[in-house]
């Protein structure tokens, strides 16, 4: 585990919400969630709040949205974080939860889109080397494994969450054995931050109980990473009473989507 003293030198202000002096910054700047100022063009290793990261992508969708259930960033962050504690591997584990904490600043755009977007790769590399020296990871290059596991939990989330794929997605991997928790944004920031906590203090366990309590849940409804063929949605509904995670009408939509892409085919 890390040692947390260094890093708790930079929570010595963290209720700041204004500023008497500022100093000549380039761009412009946004409020965070804490009432900070932030300059994602300029960004300072003191400019950085946890409580900020975990907040915003507790807040963030994965896939833009167009997926099956609410599943955040941040949940998709400790999925990955939480697979490298199990293994020991704190330095990664640190990795993996502030992988993408430059989204908690400049949002979660799709994959495929980012090598089009000019000047976007500066701006995120740029903001992630200073993450790096804020919350002292191992370098300021994303170490392989993570990169390997954040590809991985990728088809997983594809598999458990996403409505039947049009066609193959480019080169397939062995899914993450991991099994998605559709926590609410307050759940996802709670845990985000007692994972942090855990991963950068070494006097604290994780509970692993309270992380995967999961008791947003309804006593009945559809758990889509059990049903393998379109069909039996409608069928699972059935069988609950229509009381499912999703609404008879998406099912529906998503089977009607699914033929035609079938006759199509």
């Amino acid at each position: 585990m890390f040692n947390n003293e260094v890093n708790r030198e930079f929570q010595a202000d963290l209720t700041v919400g204004s500023q008497d002096v500022v100093d000549e910054r380039n761009g412009d700047w946004i409020q965070t969630y804490c009432s900070r100022q932030f300059w994602a063009l300029d960004p300072r290793p003191e400019d950085f709040d946890i409580r900020d990261i975990a907040h915003a992508l507790s807040m963030i969708c994965r896939f833009n949205g167009h997926c099956l259930r609410f599943y955040s960033v941040a949940e998709h962050s400790i999925l990955m974080a939480i697979h490298f504690i199990k293994k020991g591997e704190y330095s990664n584990a640190l990795w993996a939860l502030l992988h993408d904490g430059t989204e908690a600043y400049l949002c979660d755009v799709p994959r495929p889109i980012k090598p089009y977007l000019t000047g976007y790769k500066e701006v995120e590399d740029s903001l992630m080397s200073v993450i790096a020296t804020r919350f002292m990871l191992d370098g300021d290059i994303m170490p392989k494994a993570v990169k390997d596991v954040d590809y991985a939990i990728l088809f997983a989330e594809a598999a458990q969450n996403m409505g039947p794929a049009p066609e193959v997605w480019s080169s397939p991997v062995e899914p993450l054995n991991v099994k998605l928790q559709y926590w609410t944004p307050e759940q996802a920031e709670r845990n985000f931050l007692l994972v942090y906590e855990a991963i950068t203090n070494p006097e604290i366990e994780l509970d692993y109980e309270l992380i995967f309590a999961n008791d947003n849940k309804p006593a009945a409804q559809v758990d889509i990473s059990d049903i393998v063929e379109v069909n039996d949605w409608l069928k699972a509904l059935d069988t609950e009473g229509g009381k499912a995670s999703l609404p008879r009408q998406a099912i529906e939509a998503l089977l009607s989507a699914a033929r035609a892409n079938q006759q199509a085919a």
